[in-house]
């Protein structure tokens, strides 16, 4: 974006914006986080971009790319992140059905 790299010409004139159709250079694919601590949790694009787009989590609530800051289950238990809408009034809670990301 901002004329650099794709955005160059991807910019909503020359050809489609790289802020509207992200699924077309980058697919919904599962993105695995393998801890010690944690197990293997799984976290399925597919499922979240079939309900909602894109920028319901980025680049706010998680900054695309590698390097990202590591969250914990307390961070997310207050709010961060996943805890943003998994909270009980938006979509399950974070303390119901460990098993559909830790598996």
């Amino acid at each position: 974006d901002k004329g650099k790299a794709c955005g160059a010409c991807h910019n909503g004139d020359m050809a489609f914006s790289v802020k509207t159709d992200c699924a077309s250079c980058h697919p919904n694919n599962d993105i695995t986080f393998k801890g010690p601590a944690i197990g293997t949790v799984i976290f399925s694009h597919k499922n979240q971009t079939a309900m909602f787009g894109c920028k319901e989590c980025h680049p706010e609530r998680f900054i695309p790319g590698p390097g990202n800051k590591k969250l914990t289950m307390a961070e997310m238990y207050k709010g961060a992140a996943c805890g943003a809408c998994h909270n009980g009034d938006v979509a399950f809670t974070l303390k119901e059905h460990c098993s559909r990301c830790h598996k």
